[in-house]
């Protein structure tokens, strides 16, 4: 009698206490690969940076405005940003509504109409028109300051925001800058917390 063909054995599922994930390939992932793939997602990457770089922006502006205006003044100013604060309207205005208009004003139509008439250009060489639209953007927000402190104030941290929520429009999208933007206006109270601004 013949013998029949061995059936081929089913290769084992990995056991490794790190490799649980599948990955696209088809493979299990180790806990590094799934930490990366998760960094390297373009909204994670985004949050992260921009809590950085928002943290850097509030000290340096904050220092610089230290220079310019006496205790009492930053006093003054202090109590004035925290009665702003106040309630659920400021939250929605500064977290929701300004990020999405903002960015769509001073990031998506400009970037739109430098596609346009400038063709050749590559996302990385747009900075000509970045810089510019960044000093626009931080001059904006002087309004946000009572009257009286307006010739002293400078909006510095705006301008350094406005360069890097520029760099993440042109680099991964719109929604990716919209959601730095409001996610810098969140951190904001944080911040000045946690360093005593």
């Amino acid at each position: 009698m013949p013998r029949e063909p061995k059936k081929p054995r089913r290769a084992k599922k990995a056991t490794a206490p790190d490799a649980f994930e599948h990955s696209p390939h088809g493979r299990l992932m180790t806990r590094r690969e799934m930490m990366l793939s998760f960094v390297r997602n373009r909204f994670v990457r985004t949050a992260i940076e921009t809590s950085f770089m928002k943290a850097g922006a509030l000290v340096a502006h904050t220092l610089l405005n230290r220079a310019r205006f006496s205790k009492a003044e930053l006093e003054e100013l202090r109590d004035y940003d925290m009665t702003r604060r106040k309630g659920g309207k400021w939250l929605l205005a500064s977290v929701v509504g300004a990020p999405m208009w903002e960015e769509i004003f001073f990031r998506a139509f400009p970037s739109k109409l430098l596609n346009q008439y400038m063709p050749g250009k590559t996302k990385e060489t747009v900075w000509e028109a970045g810089i510019p639209i960044s000093m626009i953007f931080a001059v904006a927000h002087i309004p946000n300051v009572p009257k009286k402190f307006q010739g002293k104030f400078m909006p510095i941290s705006q301008f350094m925001m406005g360069c890097y929520y520029w760099y993440v429009m042109r680099q991964r999208g719109l929604l990716p800058a919209m959601a730095s933007h409001s996610e810098a206006n969140a951190l904001i109270p944080v911040l000045e917390k946690v360093f005593r601004l």
